[in-house]
């Protein structure tokens, strides 16, 4: 008998402990993906996404810096092993507060510096860099494109280049996180 892999991943998914939503403030976790029923594939830390994990000095390996991410089934006793093996001070803190300051404990919080998005504001953003005239005509227009045949690219090439009145030219990286 042959069953298909989709129903066992639907007959795992309902056997599991599903996902409660009161967990997102008791435990500090957010819902990142769900399936086409709308049920919870998957939830994060918010601890790992706003304050990294601590370093154990005596490890043997570097600890990651991976955001942790939870699947089913969604156990209390999890999410509570993870915060006191990689949050104590800020699990020891989160606990004391009120309900309700749990509810926006995570909304003042600037995320986690180490991760790729905190290098980009957000995808409408820009970048800009200054180049001086002599490497644009050096190496762009000699090093590049030195034949006649090739003056045609070399000047689309250009065009990217804005030439300001210091003699320089400007390069715009209008998204930044795709760059």
């Amino acid at each position: 008998m042959v069953v298909s892999v989709n129903k066992v991943l639907a007959n795992s998914k309902a056997c599991g402990t599903p996902f409660q939503a009161k967990h997102e403030v008791e435990y500090g976790m957010k819902v990142v993906a769900r399936d086409a029923n709308g049920v919870v594939d998957s939830v994060q830390c918010q601890f790992c996404r706003f304050h990294g994990r601590k370093r154990v000095p005596d490890a043997k390996r570097k600890r990651s810096q991976n955001i942790k991410l939870f699947a089913p089934p969604y156990r209390t006793d999890n999410y509570q092993l993870h915060h006191r093996e990689t949050h104590v001070g800020k699990w020891t803190e989160y606990k004391a507060i009120s309900f309700e300051d749990k509810r926006v404990f995570f909304n003042k919080r600037p995320e986690f510096k180490d991760t790729l998005f905190s290098f980009s504001d957000d995808a409408s953003s820009t970048l800009i860099f200054t180049i001086s005239a002599q490497i644009v005509k050096i190496l762009i227009g000699e090093l590049f494109f030195n034949s006649e045949d090739e003056t045609i690219l070399a000047e689309r090439a250009l065009k990217l280049l804005r030439h300001q009145k210091d003699d320089s030219f400007n390069v715009t990286i209008k998204t930044p996180l795709r760059y």
